[in-house]
């Protein structure tokens, strides 16, 4: 499968691909604060007039200080994600995605004390049509 990684960051947050996330947690870690966040893990399905669709795997992450950090997982064209729903097995990239989610909500929550950690939530998105 041909995946394009997006690989865009900016000082108040922004969009990591997984590489680059995972190969440097802090750059994610740095902006979450005691005050908590959300970690989401969605699959959205972009649609743009006149062009081909493209599934976006990402973990979305939101601040309780209103920073929005996106971690790219995959990007799929309309064939490679219908070839992917044709088999009978577990959506790996959709798991990814959820691996990678669960595993910034972790990092997070050893940063603070236990008393804080109830403010940091994971949970899915529906699949969204942009």
């Amino acid at each position: 499968m041909n995946l394009q990684f997006t690989t865009a960051s900016t000082a108040n947050g922004g969009v990591l691909s997984v590489r680059e996330a995972l190969a440097n947690p802090e750059l994610v870690l740095e902006h979450i604060t005691e005050e908590g966040a959300e970690f989401s893990v969605s699959l959205q399905d972009i649609q743009i007039p006149g062009k081909p669709n493209y599934y976006w795997y990402d973990v979305l992450i939101e601040t309780a200080a209103a920073k929005k950090i996106e971690v790219n997982i995959a990007v799929l064209s309309q064939e490679e994600y219908d070839k992917l729903c044709e088999k009978a097995s577990i959506d790996l990239y959709l798991k990814q995605t959820e691996d990678t989610a669960k595993f910034f909500l972790e990092k997070s929550k050893e940063r603070f004390n236990p008393e804080l950690q109830d403010r940091f939530t994971f949970r899915h998105k529906a699949q969204l049509f942009l």
